[in-house]
């Protein structure tokens, strides 16, 4: 099964909403990995690669802060920031190597 999705996360107060966004996309159909140990974002951002997600879901607390999440097309590594409803209207779209 391909991963779609790999959820990264820095500092405790991030878990938990990475925890339920992992939730939330696996209760959609989105094949997502979300570690329980957090990685230095270089590293996350290798495994991510290696595993051939589609997008890395960056949280931190400035993500927090914003009420939004740093997302990553690995593809083109173009980053931009959404909130919850963006990111699943986007992973809506069929992935491009599966059209």
């Amino acid at each position: 099964m391909l991963v779609r999705v790999f959820i990264t996360w820095l500092g405790v107060t991030a878990y938990p909403i990475a925890v339920r966004l992992a939730r939330t996309l696996r209760g959609a159909g989105v094949c997502t990995e979300l570690l329980v140990d957090a990685l230095p974002l270089k590293k996350a951002l290798r495994l991510a690669h290696r595993l051939n997600a589609e997008y890395a879901v960056i949280i931190g607390d400035r993500e927090i802060a914003a009420g939004c999440f740093a997302v990553k097309r690995l593809a083109d590594a173009m980053q931009s920031g959404m909130n919850e409803a963006k990111l699943l209207e986007t992973l809506k779209q069929p992935r491009p190597d599966k059209v």
